[in-house]
């Protein structure tokens, strides 16, 4: 982006100093008519048409790159923003149901604290199954939010990068 802005900045300015300077030509052509007689006046006159001309095929070729360089950005950035905002979107849904996993963590937790206290010797095999299921549920969760994370960690380097 800072080098279109720097592009179009520059066309500007060149161009501001190419009416600049044939203004200039202009005003010293009326004060001073060349002594060169009008042999001379045709050949300055053809250089300096020439040098206009060469301007302004550099100005429209510095056009041209300006306006690929603003196609080329937006049917890349477009698409990536887009990208982006769907990943957020997943990662906010998640976040929101790693939420609600915890709080439902935390409540079994309070249950199986109790059941341990109320439960008398032959109680505990059941409540150490229970246990353990619900451990293994907690991994597999935590392994998906991993996996989740891995996909975003090298979007979310591309878009920085942008």
């Amino acid at each position: 982006m800072d080098d279109l802005e720097d592009y179009e900045r520059r066309i500007g300015q060149a161009l501001d100093r190419i009416g600049a300077g044939i203004e200039a030509l202009d005003a010293l052509e009326l004060r001073y008519p060349s002594a060169g007689g009008p042999a001379g006046d045709d050949a300055e006159k053809a250089e300096l048409a020439e040098a206009l001309a060469a301007e302004r095929d550099a100005n429209a070729q510095l056009n041209e790159r300006v306006r690929l360089l603003h196609e080329k950005q937006a049917g890349v950035v477009a698409p990536l923003e887009a990208r982006v905002q769907a990943l957020l979107k997943q990662v906010d849904e998640q976040a929101l149901e790693l939420q609600k996993l915890k709080a439902t963590n935390v409540q079994l937790r309070e249950t199986m604290r109790a059941m341990r206290e109320t439960a008398e010797g032959g109680g505990e095999d059941g409540l150490a199954a229970e246990l353990a299921e619900l451990k293994a549920a907690r991994a597999a969760e935590l392994a998906e939010l991993d996996s989740i994370l891995a996909e975003l960690k090298p979007l979310i380097g591309e878009t920085s990068h942008a």
